[in-house]
């Protein structure tokens, strides 16, 4: 009878767990705008972006990226943004090249309700540069925020910061891309679950279960 409670009760747990979000899936839209301010810096990264040489590279970037508790994100004041900007430094090693970038992708956004955009605040969130270039859309497919530009990034610029409000209040490794004839990729962020309050009085409960299930058997013996 105790470990038929404990099972379902740790199943229950986990389900409500995996189920806790809900995805807003989005069309090829023109980004949203965003006014960033009042943000409380959760984490911050930055560096260069790996761009593989062989059988040549056609760019070369810099990242920047963070998360930040936003009082005024669209699904619930002190939900977590995910910030990102990249940098084209250079042409790389292919012949000719012109050294752009073309898309810039984040990852992983599955089981979030998500809204990108771009922030327009004159006054750019630590680490970032104000400015910079618009993509000309967005869109999210299977877990992946993805920003289009055309124009194109080019050598010397860098783009706007790019933003990805969600209702999340944890945070994980995430992958942050570019894109044009090579692919840059970097560690960044992306949103990761935290048990709801129910989730974690079922789970207490399961805890409780095996206590008494372990007080049982040294009563028995």
């Amino acid at each position: 009878m105790n470990r038929t409670i404990l099972t379902t009760a740790l199943s229950i747990a986990f389900a409500i767990s995996a189920n806790a979000n809900t995805v807003l899936s989005s069309a090829l839209t023109a980004p949203d705008s965003f006014n960033l301010t009042g943000l409380t810096q959760v984490a911050f990264t930055k560096g260069p972006m790996t761009v593989p040489a062989s059988p040549n590279s056609t760019f070369t970037a810099i990242f920047d990226a963070g998360v930040y508790a936003d009082p005024n994100n669209v699904f619930g004041a002190g939900d977590y943004d995910f910030v990102y900007q990249v940098s084209d430094t250079g042409t790389g090693t292919a012949p000719g090249s012109q050294g752009i970038i073309a898309n810039i992708t984040a990852a992983f956004f599955s089981g979030f309700s998500t809204d990108a955009g771009i922030d327009t605040n004159a006054t750019a969130p630590t680490g970032f540069t104000a400015g910079g270039g618009v993509p000309l859309n967005d869109n999210l497919s299977s877990g992946v925020v993805e920003f289009n530009f055309t124009p194109n990034i080019t050598v010397g610029t860098h783009s706007a910061i790019l933003v990805v409000e969600t209702n999340a209040t944890n945070y994980t490794t995430g992958l942050l891309s570019a894109i044009d004839g090579s692919v840059g990729t970097a560690t960044a962020y992306a949103p990761a679950s935290a048990p709801e309050p129910g989730t974690l009085f079922l789970v207490g409960a399961a805890l409780c279960g095996v206590g008494l299930i372990k007080r049982n058997r040294k009563s028995a013996l």
